[in-house]
């Protein structure tokens, strides 16, 4: 069973959110546990001891507050690297604070059932942590959300990157390396410096070309022989 939690300083407003999810679960049909707090602390003293879900629901409410639960999601992203977030705010001031937490979603308020039922739709769409999250990255005043389970490969470009994904590319800022603290570290391979591979894409490799989904890419002798090896290694531990 899936398991929520709701975070809210707030009594009325953590209410609200809960009595959302509740219909959300009948309307659904879906068996969801759910818990509720009224602090991030709350929450990240049970994470370290003795929880896990499969997603969080934060309110940020005001600035002060709002950093607390920041400050929290940083900790617990430290702690559980495949949970999901999703922010719920009053303004879009905090967006790309969201993206530096590995955020799925961000909502803002005023919250209604279609707005939430969506979000809820799209990160607990698989039944199972791990089988890859949607999360933000930062494009010029914005973000933008990418699918992991979406992504084909990234690629370092200067000062940034290139996400190549199955349905366009998205240019984003940021370093390859804080991409990988994102990604599923069996799933995404680092060929080289500058490109994160998903290793679900690979087709081929036959001799010095490997073929990621629809695109070609040049292997040295020494990376296709590296490559070649996390691939045996992934397939392995998958079941392929």
């Amino acid at each position: 069973m899936l398991r929520i939690a709701i975070v809210d300083s707030l009594y009325e407003s953590r209410r609200d959110i809960l009595e959302r999810v509740e219909r959300y679960k009948r309307r659904r049909e879906r068996m969801l546990g759910v818990s509720a707090f009224g602090s991030m602390q709350q929450l990240t003293i049970e994470y370290q001891y003795w929880s896990e879900y499969d997603l969080i629901l934060m309110s940020l409410g005001e600035e002060d507050e709002a950093r607390k639960v920041l400050a929290g999601a940083a900790e617990i992203r430290r702690l559980d690297d495949v949970v999901a977030m999703v922010l719920i705010a009053p303004d879009e001031t905090h967006v790309r604070a969201g993206y530096r937490v590995g955020a799925a979603d961000y909502l803002v308020r005023p919250l209604d059932d279609g707005k939430l039922f969506a979000a809820l739709d799209r990160t607990l769409g698989a039944d199972a942590r791990g089988d890859g999250r949607d999360f933000l990255v930062p494009v010029g005043d914005g973000v933008e959300k990418v699918e992991e389970k979406q992504l084909i490969f990234i690629e370092q470009r200067s000062k940034t990157l290139v996400y190549h994904t199955a349905s366009g590319d998205i240019t984003a800022d940021g370093t390859l390396e804080e991409a990988a603290q994102r990604l599923d570290e069996r799933r995404f391979y680092a060929l080289g410096r500058d490109r994160l591979l998903n290793l679900d894409f690979v087709e081929s490799v036959r001799g010095s070309e490997l073929q990621l989904g629809e695109q070609k890419l040049q292997l040295s002798g020494e990376e296709q022989k590296k490559l070649l090896g996390a691939l045996n290694a992934y397939y392995a531990e998958v079941g392929i």
